[in-house]
């Protein structure tokens, strides 16, 4: 008996884009292709009485596949959306208007600014201690604060190409409880243990500037290292949790969880988004 042919493997972003084509339906609404499951259901909370149809690419560099293919053949009623991270993506992309980047580092970065914190923070925080920190902005200021020069070393590390495996270092230990501050040190032995840039290397490079979001003038941030610094707070300075209590990503699986429509209303982002949607659905 013949072997049975074998089912070949579609490239997800040609399977995707050529989905959507047969999918008038979907782009009648208005599509919007991102970079994953979380990010689509945080963006449907978010926006949920826009009725656009969220669409995952698996990864920022299938969103910019997409945006790519998009530029050689466009396809009516389909953005895409992506994180800016920390390599000046979007200069790269002049007149580009059906890729739009979030503000800040990615959305959770953005939704640390919003009331989706405040309604975190009123849950898992201690109305009197958080009231003596200075309330929800302190703890944003706080937080933006500390995590300046590991956004310094996230920016270095995507110019360079330096290979620091950010991912296997637990980013709520680098913080300190009652200050929320960067424990500088300990970030540079843990870098220094797990890559080949020095001690001394990293402590230069730990003294740069760190890179300004040209849509909120804010120090670009990525929204896991600024969840982590409020996580640590949490443990001591505005609330009384564990440490195995906030290890799981407790505070970040919160903050998508407290999503509600209208948390990203009057950002730079939402109006780059609202101006990309009209223009692909012709709206």
């Amino acid at each position: 008996m013949p072997n049975a042919p074998r089912l070949r493997n579609l490239d997800p972003v040609d399977d995707l884009l050529a989905r959507l084509r047969l999918d008038r339906v979907a782009r009648g609404r208005g599509v919007a292709i991102t970079e994953g499951p979380t990010d689509s259901r945080m963006l449907s909370a978010a926006l949920g009485a826009h009725g656009n149809n969220f669409f995952s690419a698996g990864g920022r560099g299938n969103v910019l596949r997409c945006a790519e293919e998009l530029r050689n053949e466009p396809l009516s009623g389909v953005i895409c959306v992506a994180d800016r991270d920390f390599d000046s993506g979007e200069d790269h992309w002049p007149g580009a208007w059906w890729l739009v980047f979030y503000d800040d580092a990615d959305i959770e970065a953005m939704l640390v600014e919003s009331q989706a914190l405040t309604r975190v923070l009123d849950e898992w925080a201690s109305e009197g201690k958080l009231a003596r920190f200075g309330g929800v902005e302190a703890v944003r200021r706080q937080a933006r604060e500390s995590t300046g020069p590991l956004a310094v070393l996230r920016a270095i590390n995507a110019r360079d190409g330096l290979g620091i495996p950010f991912d296997g270092i637990e980013m709520q230990d680098l913080f300190d409880k009652k200050s929320g501050e960067l424990r500088t040190a300990s970030l540079i032995g843990k870098v220094a243990g797990l890559s080949k840039v020095s001690h001394a290397e990293l402590q230069e490079m730990l003294d740069g500037a760190p890179l300004i979001c040209p849509q909120t003038n804010r120090p670009l941030s990525r929204g896991r290292d600024l969840l982590a610094a409020i996580s640590a707070l949490l443990r001591r300075s505005i609330g009384s949790l564990s440490k195995q209590q906030t290890a799981g990503g407790l505070v970040e699986k919160s903050l998508r969880l407290a999503i509600r429509p209208g948390d990203l209303d009057g950002t730079p982002f939402r109006d780059r988004y609202d101006a990309a949607m009209g223009q692909a659905t012709g709206g």
